[in-house]
């Protein structure tokens, strides 16, 4: 029975995720990232959050695996970024040291060898630097074939962006491994 429920919750939230992509259930929260030095604004840190109508906001735990899973990802990672970056653009226009931008992206994006691409054609379309953009990939998503993550990494360098390792320290960097 209690695989049965988990089944029926996995396609329940599988269905609501398509409707909220439909609907534009998303939107972005941004958490500062502040210098420990000189305490100021050193960027801000774009957070994915679901506003479902009857299951109030779901957090990124538990909606991004299965959307990974599903393949929606491939939809909802760009719609993330555009709307980050044209975001930062409009910080970049209005304030003269605009906070830099940092967005996650799961290992799907990463092993996607078009994301790039995307990336780069987000970018021109919102008018965003590249250096104003640092995306955020988990350390979880960098282990395994240590060559292949190496390449994607590369290829986003390419792009003209930096990059961070998110949760560092939570998987095999761990101080218990």
């Amino acid at each position: 029975q209690g695989m049965h429920l988990e089944a029926v919750e996995r396609l329940d939230l599988k269905t609501d995720l398509q409707v909220a992509l439909e609907r534009g259930q998303f939107e972005l929260n941004y958490q500062p990232i502040v210098g420990l030095e000189d305490e100021k604004l050193q960027g801000v840190e774009a957070l994915l959050r679901w506003n479902h109508p009857t299951r109030g906001t779901v957090m990124t735990d538990r909606f991004i695996p299965p959307a990974e899973q599903t393949g929606l990802i491939d939809q909802l990672g760009p719609l993330l970024l555009r709307n980050a970056c044209l975001r930062a653009r409009s910080w970049q226009a209005e304030v003269a040291q605009a906070p830099r931008l940092h967005v996650n992206i799961c290992g799907r994006q990463l092993a996607d060898d078009q994301f790039p691409t995307v990336v780069r054609n987000i970018l021109a379309e919102t008018g965003l630097a590249p250096h104003r953009l640092c995306p955020e990939i988990a350390e979880s998503d960098l282990q395994g074939d240590t060559e292949v993550a190496v390449a994607a990494l590369q290829r986003l360098k390419d792009v003209g962006i930096d990059l961070a390792i998110d949760d560092f320290g939570t998987g095999v960097s761990s101080l218990p491994h």
